[in-house]
């Protein structure tokens, strides 16, 4: 119920604000069950041991919020407004 509720804020919101509120939503998320964040530091440790685990985690977490408003827009994705959705690249290869 609480996730459906947050997919509506996030569909019927300007899409900057929607942006900066699923933000706020994936925080929250790294803060509600931390054991995301130790496992991923774990094994960026070891695969990873140069990297800064913290700076790739974080973007993951902003990747999530950015997903979270694509899949809350979803519906209202058509054939007048998909482009700004998606990108293509690399067509001239298929043609």
């Amino acid at each position: 119920m609480l996730a459906l509720a947050a997919l509506q804020s996030l569909r019927f919101t300007p899409l900057a604000v929607a942006y900066r509120v699923a933000r706020v939503y994936a925080r929250l998320l790294d803060f509600a069950i931390p054991r995301l964040r130790r496992t991923a530091e774990f094994n960026l440790a070891m695969a990873l041991p140069e990297q800064d685990a913290a700076q790739i985690i974080d973007g993951v977490f902003g990747s999530i919020a950015r997903l979270l408003v694509s899949f809350a827009r979803f519906p209202s994705i058509g054939r007048e407004n998909v482009a700004e959705w998606i990108r293509c690249e690399g067509t001239e290869h298929y043609e």
